[in-house]
Protein backbone atom coordinates (compact mmCIF):
# COMPACT_ATOMS: atom_id res chain seq x y z
CA UNK A 1 0.00 0.00 0.00
CA UNK A 2 2.66 2.46 1.32
CA UNK A 3 4.39 1.35 -2.17
CA UNK A 4 1.25 3.02 -4.24
CA UNK A 5 0.75 5.69 -2.33
CA UNK A 6 4.71 6.76 -3.47
CA UNK A 7 3.80 5.69 -6.96
CA UNK A 8 0.76 7.84 -7.09
CA UNK A 9 2.64 11.05 -5.38
CA UNK A 10 5.49 10.55 -7.86
CA UNK A 11 2.91 10.67 -10.75
CA UNK A 12 1.21 13.69 -9.55
CA UNK A 13 4.30 15.47 -9.63
CA UNK A 14 5.27 14.31 -13.06
CA UNK A 15 2.09 15.16 -14.45
CA UNK A 16 2.46 18.49 -12.70
CA UNK A 17 6.35 19.30 -14.70
CA UNK A 18 4.53 18.14 -17.31
CA UNK A 19 1.64 20.70 -17.38
CA UNK A 20 4.13 23.41 -16.47
CA UNK A 21 6.28 22.56 -19.60
CA UNK A 22 3.45 22.49 -21.63
CA UNK A 23 1.64 25.45 -20.77
CA UNK A 24 5.17 27.20 -21.31
CA UNK A 25 5.26 25.89 -24.75
CA UNK A 26 2.28 27.19 -26.15
CA UNK A 27 2.66 30.73 -24.42
CA UNK A 28 6.30 30.27 -26.31
CA UNK A 29 4.54 29.41 -29.24
CA UNK A 30 2.14 32.37 -28.92
CA UNK A 31 4.50 35.10 -28.09
CA UNK A 32 6.53 33.73 -31.36
CA UNK A 33 3.33 33.66 -33.44
CA UNK A 34 2.05 36.60 -32.09
CA UNK A 35 5.57 38.90 -31.56
CA UNK A 36 5.06 41.79 -33.11
CA UNK A 37 1.67 42.52 -31.82
CA UNK A 38 2.81 41.89 -28.22
CA UNK A 39 5.88 44.21 -29.05
CA UNK A 40 3.59 47.21 -30.56
CA UNK A 41 1.18 46.34 -27.38
CA UNK A 42 4.23 46.74 -24.87
CA UNK A 43 5.09 49.79 -26.72
CA UNK A 44 2.09 51.67 -27.10
CA UNK A 45 1.68 51.28 -23.39
CA UNK A 46 5.02 52.53 -22.69
CA UNK A 47 4.25 55.34 -25.06
CA UNK A 48 0.82 56.46 -23.31
CA UNK A 49 2.76 56.45 -19.85
CA UNK A 50 5.22 58.59 -20.76
CA UNK A 51 2.78 60.85 -22.69
CA UNK A 52 0.16 61.46 -21.09
CA UNK A 53 0.44 59.91 -17.87
CA UNK A 54 1.73 62.43 -15.01
CA UNK A 55 5.36 61.62 -13.39
CA UNK A 56 4.04 62.86 -10.23
CA UNK A 57 0.25 64.07 -8.65
CA UNK A 58 0.29 66.00 -5.90
CA UNK A 59 -3.21 66.45 -3.87
CA UNK A 60 -2.77 70.61 -3.76
CA UNK A 61 -0.03 73.35 -3.25
CA UNK A 62 -0.15 73.07 0.63
CA UNK A 63 1.76 69.36 -0.05
CA UNK A 64 5.44 69.14 1.62
CA UNK A 65 6.44 66.97 -1.36
CA UNK A 66 5.57 69.12 -3.69
CA UNK A 67 7.26 72.14 -2.73
CA UNK A 68 10.32 69.79 -2.67
CA UNK A 69 10.35 69.05 -6.14
CA UNK A 70 9.12 72.39 -7.26
CA UNK A 71 11.86 74.01 -5.28
CA UNK A 72 14.34 71.05 -7.07
CA UNK A 73 13.31 71.63 -10.34
CA UNK A 74 13.53 75.50 -9.96
CA UNK A 75 17.05 75.83 -9.09
CA UNK A 76 18.10 73.82 -11.82
CA UNK A 77 15.96 75.49 -14.49
CA UNK A 78 17.53 77.94 -16.92
CA UNK A 79 14.46 79.20 -18.57
CA UNK A 80 11.09 79.40 -16.30
CA UNK A 81 7.59 79.95 -17.92
CA UNK A 82 4.59 81.31 -15.19
CA UNK A 83 0.94 81.41 -15.96
CA UNK A 84 -1.41 82.16 -13.16
CA UNK A 85 -4.29 84.26 -12.24
CA UNK A 86 -2.71 85.92 -9.06
CA UNK A 87 0.60 85.35 -8.52
CA UNK A 88 0.91 85.69 -4.75
CA UNK A 89 3.07 82.86 -5.12
CA UNK A 90 5.71 84.43 -6.88
CA UNK A 91 6.69 86.21 -3.36
CA UNK A 92 8.12 83.15 -1.68
CA UNK A 93 11.15 80.12 -2.31
CA UNK A 94 12.61 79.43 -4.57
CA UNK A 95 11.02 81.79 -6.95
CA UNK A 96 12.76 84.79 -5.44
CA UNK A 97 16.16 82.81 -6.02
CA UNK A 98 15.56 81.97 -9.55
CA UNK A 99 14.29 85.56 -9.76
CA UNK A 100 18.05 87.14 -8.55
CA UNK A 101 20.03 85.19 -11.01
CA UNK A 102 20.75 86.42 -13.62
CA UNK A 103 21.43 83.03 -15.45
CA UNK A 104 17.79 82.54 -15.68
CA UNK A 105 15.08 83.34 -17.73
CA UNK A 106 12.02 83.57 -16.97
CA UNK A 107 8.72 84.88 -18.38
CA UNK A 108 5.50 85.25 -16.52
CA UNK A 109 1.65 85.89 -17.54
CA UNK A 110 -0.29 87.45 -15.59
CA UNK A 111 -3.80 88.90 -15.85
CA UNK A 112 -4.75 92.43 -16.74
CA UNK A 113 -6.02 94.69 -14.86
CA UNK A 114 -8.00 96.72 -17.28
CA UNK A 115 -11.40 97.29 -17.13
CA UNK A 116 -12.43 95.17 -20.27
CA UNK A 117 -15.68 93.16 -20.91
CA UNK A 118 -15.52 90.42 -20.32
CA UNK A 119 -14.16 90.93 -17.23
CA UNK A 120 -11.88 87.73 -16.36
CA UNK A 121 -10.60 89.33 -13.18
CA UNK A 122 -13.94 89.82 -11.88
CA UNK A 123 -15.09 86.90 -12.77
CA UNK A 124 -12.56 84.53 -10.78
CA UNK A 125 -12.45 86.35 -8.37
CA UNK A 126 -15.40 85.59 -7.52
CA UNK A 127 -15.10 81.79 -7.41
CA UNK A 128 -12.44 82.10 -5.30
CA UNK A 129 -13.94 84.15 -2.56
CA UNK A 130 -17.29 81.75 -2.34
CA UNK A 131 -14.47 79.24 -1.50
CA UNK A 132 -13.01 81.58 0.77
CA UNK A 133 -16.65 82.52 2.11
CA UNK A 134 -15.48 85.90 2.34
CA UNK A 135 -17.11 88.70 0.98
CA UNK A 136 -16.37 89.86 -2.70
CA UNK A 137 -13.91 92.58 -3.27
CA UNK A 138 -13.73 93.55 -6.73
CA UNK A 139 -10.56 95.50 -6.11
CA UNK A 140 -8.23 93.72 -3.83
CA UNK A 141 -7.21 91.04 -6.43
CA UNK A 142 -6.73 94.08 -9.07
CA UNK A 143 -4.46 95.58 -6.24
CA UNK A 144 -2.69 92.64 -5.87
CA UNK A 145 -1.68 91.76 -9.39
CA UNK A 146 -0.22 95.40 -10.10
CA UNK A 147 1.43 95.37 -6.30
CA UNK A 148 3.06 91.73 -7.39
CA UNK A 149 3.86 93.11 -10.61
CA UNK A 150 5.49 96.50 -9.51
CA UNK A 151 7.62 94.15 -7.22
CA UNK A 152 9.06 92.17 -9.94
CA UNK A 153 9.82 95.09 -11.64
CA UNK A 154 12.27 95.89 -9.27
CA UNK A 155 14.78 93.30 -9.99
CA UNK A 156 15.55 95.20 -13.33
CA UNK A 157 17.12 92.13 -15.22
CA UNK A 158 16.51 91.88 -18.59
CA UNK A 159 16.15 88.31 -18.42
CA UNK A 160 12.83 88.68 -17.09
CA UNK A 161 9.58 89.48 -18.58
CA UNK A 162 5.78 90.44 -17.43
CA UNK A 163 3.19 90.32 -19.87
CA UNK A 164 -0.59 91.02 -19.02
CA UNK A 165 -3.15 88.54 -20.18
CA UNK A 166 -7.07 89.29 -21.13
CA UNK A 167 -8.36 85.10 -21.80
CA UNK A 168 -10.41 83.27 -18.77
CA UNK A 169 -8.21 81.91 -16.27
CA UNK A 170 -8.36 77.99 -17.51
CA UNK A 171 -4.86 76.85 -15.20
CA UNK A 172 -1.80 77.46 -13.29
CA UNK A 173 1.34 76.70 -15.22
CA UNK A 174 4.75 76.91 -13.90
CA UNK A 175 7.23 75.39 -16.60
CA UNK A 176 11.13 75.07 -17.22
CA UNK A 177 13.12 73.46 -19.96
CA UNK A 178 12.46 69.41 -18.50
CA UNK A 179 9.17 70.05 -16.56
CA UNK A 180 5.30 71.65 -16.27
CA UNK A 181 3.72 71.61 -13.11
CA UNK A 182 0.19 71.70 -14.18
CA UNK A 183 -2.90 73.00 -12.24
CA UNK A 184 -6.30 72.66 -14.36
CA UNK A 185 -8.81 75.05 -12.49
CA UNK A 186 -12.03 73.55 -11.29
CA UNK A 187 -15.27 75.44 -10.18
CA UNK A 188 -16.01 73.11 -7.46
CA UNK A 189 -12.80 73.72 -6.13
CA UNK A 190 -10.50 76.86 -5.01
CA UNK A 191 -7.15 77.06 -6.85
CA UNK A 192 -4.80 76.56 -3.67
CA UNK A 193 -6.99 73.03 -3.24
CA UNK A 194 -6.30 71.57 -6.70
CA UNK A 195 -4.47 68.91 -7.68
CA UNK A 196 -1.02 69.47 -9.10
CA UNK A 197 0.38 67.38 -11.79
CA UNK A 198 3.89 67.18 -13.13
CA UNK A 199 4.81 66.57 -16.44
CA UNK A 200 8.09 65.80 -18.25
CA UNK A 201 9.29 67.61 -21.25
CA UNK A 202 8.28 64.89 -23.67
CA UNK A 203 5.04 64.90 -22.58
CA UNK A 204 1.85 65.62 -25.08
CA UNK A 205 0.84 67.75 -22.25
CA UNK A 206 3.77 69.72 -21.68
CA UNK A 207 3.63 70.71 -25.55
CA UNK A 208 0.17 71.41 -25.37
CA UNK A 209 0.74 73.77 -22.32
CA UNK A 210 3.73 75.26 -24.25
CA UNK A 211 1.86 75.78 -27.19
CA UNK A 212 -0.77 77.58 -24.94
CA UNK A 213 1.61 79.44 -23.27
CA UNK A 214 3.05 81.12 -26.46
CA UNK A 215 -0.18 81.67 -27.57
CA UNK A 216 -1.25 84.03 -24.68
CA UNK A 217 2.17 85.88 -24.75
CA UNK A 218 1.82 86.77 -28.43
CA UNK A 219 -1.31 88.23 -27.82
CA UNK A 220 -0.54 89.99 -24.55
CA UNK A 221 0.41 93.62 -23.01
CA UNK A 222 3.75 94.14 -21.61
CA UNK A 223 3.73 95.38 -18.04
CA UNK A 224 4.04 98.90 -16.80
CA UNK A 225 3.17 99.41 -13.37
CA UNK A 226 5.36 101.52 -11.46
CA UNK A 227 4.40 100.98 -7.61
CA UNK A 228 7.01 100.50 -5.79
CA UNK A 229 5.63 97.30 -3.61
CA UNK A 230 7.04 94.42 -2.31
CA UNK A 231 5.40 90.83 -2.92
Amino acid sequence: MAYSERWCEIMEFLYGVLGSLTTAAVCALVAFMYREKIRNLISNLLFNISNVGAMSVYTSSHDDDFMKDLKKEIEKAKKIKIFTSRGRFLGGAPFLSAFANDDVSINILLPNTKEENPNWIELNSKVMHEHNKRKYDKTSTKKEIEAIVSALKRYEKKTIEIKLYHTVHICKMVMTENVVFFVPYRKDIHSGDTTIYKYSSKSDIYKWCEWLFEKIWETSEDAIYEEETHV
